[in-house]
C-alpha cells in the first residue's frame, strides 16, 4: 500500500466492538428481562383476578413463601428438578455477566491502545520487568470490574429471592405429614393441597414426605428487573464516549495493530523496556512522506493533511 493521510477522527466507545457483539448482547440481555416480566404479568392477572388483591407485589412482599405465587410448569416434577428450575435464571445471568463483561474488555482495550497516541506510557504485560506494567488482575481496570462484580453478586442475589426452591411439608394434628394426593383416584399434581376423604376430614392414614415446589417473588422480579435494565442503558450511554484523536481506530483487530508496530530498527531492542508513544518518528527528506510507529523518544502527532506510511 502507498503513503495514506491518518484519520484522526475521535471515534465513539461502542465502535471498537462489532455490531454482531451489539446486537447479541442487548438481544441476550432484552430476553432475560422480558421473559420474566412476561411471566409476572401472567401471575398478577390470575392473583387479581381470582383472589382480588389490591397490588400483589407489594403483598406479598420481597423473597417471602406464599401459597399464591406457587410456580409450576409441569405435574410431578420432583426435588431435582424444581432445584434445577430454580437455578437456570442463575446459569442465565452467569452467560449475560460473560457477554456484557466482553462489551467492557473491546472498549477499554481499545481506550488503553489509543492512549498511546497522546503521551508514553509503559507496555502491559503478564510478568512485568522493569519499565513495563502488569496486566490487570481481573482483566479490566478495578473501576470497573470492582463496580460489575458487586452489581452481577447482588443480581444474582436478587434473581436467588425472585424464584427459589421451597421444600413443604404439611401436618395433621399429631403431627403426622398429610397424604397428599390419590395414586388410586387421580394422578393429582405434587403440589396438590391434601386430600379429603368422603366425611370431609384429612385422609391420613400414609404419612407423606415433603413436596418440593418452586416458588416466585413479585416484588423482586420487579427489583431484578429494574436494576437490570439500568445496567443495559449504562451500557448503551457509556459507549457513547469518545476515544481521544491522535491513533486510527483499530479495536481487536489484529491487522491493525501489525500496522501500527514498525519501528526504527535501531529502537526495536529499548521499546519493550520502557515508556513509549505511538506517533511521527522520521519523515522522508525528498518526499515528505512520515513514519508512523511507536519510539521511546519524542514523537510528532500526525496531522490530517500529509501522507504517512
Amino acid at each position: 500500500m502507498g503513503p495514506e493521510v491518518c484519520d484522526k477522527t475521535s471515534h465513539f466507545w461502542f465502535m471498537s466492538a462489532s455490531p454482531i457483539r451489539w446486537i447479541v448482547t442487548n438481544l441476550l440481555c432484552f430476553a432475560g428481562i422480558t421473559l420474566p416480566l412476561l411471566g409476572l404479568k401472567e401471575g398478577l392477572e390470575a392473583l387479581s383476578g381470582f383472589y382480588h388483591v389490591g397490588n400483589p407485589i407489594r403483598k406479598y412482599g420481597f423473597g417471602v413463601t406464599n401459597a399464591d405465587t406457587i410456580f409450576v410448569i409441569s405435574q410431578g416434577w420432583g426435588l431435582m428438578a424444581n432445584i434445577i428450575v430454580a437455578n437456570v435464571p442463575q446459569l442465565l445471568l452467569s452467560v449475560l455477566y460473560v457477554t456484557y463483561n466482553g462489551l467492557f474488555t473491546c472498549q477499554l482495550v481499545t481506550a488503553e491502545w489509543t492512549a498511546f497516541g497522546t503521551r508514553h506510557k509503559p507496555l502491559r504485560v503478564t510478568n512485568p520487568s522493569a519499565g513495563q506494567t502488569s496486566t490487570y488482575y481481573l482483566g479490566l481496570p478495578y473501576t470497573y470490574s470492582v463496580p460489575l462484580l458487586i452489581m452481577s453478586s447482588l443480581l444474582h442475589w436478587l434473581f436467588s429471592r425472585s424464584l427459589f426452591f421451597v421444600n413443604i411439608v404439611f401436618y395433621n394434628s399429631r403431627g403426622q405429614s398429610f397424604r397428599q394426593m390419590s395414586t388410586k383416584k387421580t394422578q393429582a399434581s405434587s403440589t396438590s393441597l391434601p386430600v379429603f376423604n368422603k366425611t370431609g376430614a384429612y385422609d391420613d392414614t400414609i404419612p407423606d414426605p415433603a413436596t418440593a415446589i418452586c416458588v416466585y417473588s413479585p416484588l423482586a422480579i420487579v427489583i431484578s428487573a429494574s436494576l437490570a435494565t439500568a445496567l443495559i442503558i449504562f451500557g448503551i450511554l457509556h459507549g457513547f464516549r469518545r476515544y481521544p484523536r491522535g491513533m486510527p481506530l483499530a479495536a481487536t483487530c489484529s491487522a491493525s495493530l501489525a500496522a501500527a508496530c514498525h519501528p526504527r530498527p535501531e529502537e526495536v531492542p529499548e521499546l519493550a523496556f520502557g515508556p513509549i508513544r505511538w506517533g511521527v518518528v522520521s519523515r522522508n527528506p525528498e518526499s515528505g512522506v512520515g513514519h508512523l510507529s511507536f519510539s521511546a523518544g519524542p514523537v510528532q502527532p500526525p496531522t490530517e493533511t500529509d501522507l504517512y506510511m
